[in-house]
């Protein structure tokens, strides 16, 4: 694997060097001392015809001895594919730009923001996802994985000092990215799936113990193609992955949608070996649900063994959600029949979030449900204008998140006028105000 560390500069790089720069990231595994310098922005607009949210971005400049630190700051006009909370006050949301990615991150709740991006050499096809191409473990390591294209290898970033330098490793492969996560800033896992067809895919599972400069492969299922070099007690090449997360350096969850219905794979050996949760949906019970879906594991709170996963069962144009609670790290999981109503529309199978165990928020149409007793009852809280007005120019819903009982960010996109919003709320959802 080959290191290459991509340092901000201020100095204009000539069209030369930016093309022989080009070149030896294709070929980065092959290369040593690839310098990928990341350009600071000096537009007001990232990208005519994709704007919609507006962040005041602070230019810090690293000052000598007897200097104070100066700061510059303009707005920028973007717009936000997705975001994470790190904490109270700290918290990170990107998007693209020329198919470059572009990411900010907060000290202040959103008051200020700071330019972390790495070079626009690294192109994205599609919208980076958190937990699929972006992780952090706080604010100052991160990685950011992408998709090998066509013949290209899929490239790893990854930074230890909030962005300012970014350095560069590769998988050997150009597959699809399905999940990244890390328990540790050594120890991380990404999957990835290739030839997908008839409701199956190979499956890949690599793994870093030095924090994302080299990646060992310890997991691989291919179905009958390459058999003999699948790995004893892999994922299944059946299924689709729907999400991927580690809890701590040994314990994982993969969810899969096969034919139908979800299915949980967990692992207690870092990835090695994995198995299916037995007996974990009850299709007897779900007589009316057509496909039934397992979404994103969540682990949080005051300890990684509450877990959350939400099951979404859908009967043509409608779904139902309810949810799978477990407080031993997965050992053994709870369903719980949410008191919610069927949804319809652009945003159905958008699924409730939990902080911990017992409290949790849903999102239906403009309304906003809270719950402090795992989701066996839901209070409407009192609808914002705010964010009533916003979701009817904003109506795709692509993510809601809560931190603390209070402070809550979501952002809505219009994806007709690829437009997108950041709000916050600082008391537990009752109001909310744009970032």
């Amino acid at each position: 694997m080959t290191e290459v560390e991509i340092m901000k500069s201020h100095k204009h790089i000539c069209l030369t060097i930016a093309i022989i720069l080009g070149l030896l990231l294709t070929a980065c595994s092959k290369t040593n001392n690839v310098s990928l310098d990341a350009q600071p922005l000096q537009q007001a607009q990232e990208d005519p015809g994709e704007l919609g949210q507006t962040l005041n971005v602070v230019t810090v400049s690293t000052p000598s001895e007897d200097q104070k630190q100066e700061q510059e700051q303009y707005q920028i006009q973007t717009r936000l594919v997705d975001f994470h909370l790190l904490n109270e006050t700290t918290g990170l949301a990107w998007g693209l730009t020329r198919n470059s990615i572009r990411i900010y991150s907060t000290e202040d709740r959103g008051g200020s923001w700071v330019n972390m991006s790495p070079a626009e050499n690294v192109q994205f096809t599609s919208n980076p996802e958190y937990g699929t191409n972006v992780f952090f473990i706080d604010k100052n390591n991160g990685w950011i994985v992408r998709n090998g294209q066509g013949t290209q290898e899929t490239v790893v970033l990854r930074t230890n000092n909030g962005g300012l330098h970014w350095k560069i490793s590769s998988l050997p492969k150009s597959d699809d990215i399905k999940g990244i996560s890390f328990s540790s800033v050594k120890r991380g896992w990404i999957l990835t799936t290739s030839d997908s067809s008839m409701g199956q895919e190979e499956k890949y599972l690599y793994r870093t113990d030095d924090g994302g400069a080299n990646w060992t492969k310890v997991m691989q299922n291919t179905g009958s193609r390459n058999a003999s070099k699948d790995t004893p007690f892999a994922i299944s090449n059946q299924g689709y992955v729907m999400d991927m997360s580690f809890v701590d350096s040994l314990n994982g969850f993969v969810t899969l949608q096969d034919e139908g219905t979800g299915t949980l794979y967990t692992t207690k050996d870092a990835g090695n070996s994995w198995v299916t949760v037995p007996n974990l949906i009850d299709r007897k019970k779900m007589a009316v649900c057509r496909t039934v879906t397992l979404g994103n594991s969540e682990f949080s709170g005051e300890s990684t063994n509450q877990g959350f996963i939400p099951l979404a069962c859908t009967d043509g144009d409608r779904t139902k959600l309810n949810g799978y609670f477990t407080s031993d790290k997965g050992v053994t999981w709870k369903f719980t029949p949410f008191d919610l109503n069927w949804s319809t529309g652009l945003n159905q199978m958008l699924s409730p979030i939990f902080l911990n165990r017992n409290e949790g928020w849903y999102l239906q149409e403009s309304t906003i449900y809270h719950t402090i007793n795992q989701g066996n009852n839901w209070d409407a809280l009192p609808v914002s204008s705010t964010l009533q007005e916003y979701i009817e120019t904003y109506p795709s819903v692509v993510k809601m998140e809560f931190i603390s009982s209070k402070l809550g960010w979501i952002l809505l996109e219009n994806t007709e006028n690829k437009r997108s919003l950041l709000l916050q709320t600082l008391d537990g959802g009752v109001s909310w105000k744009v970032l």
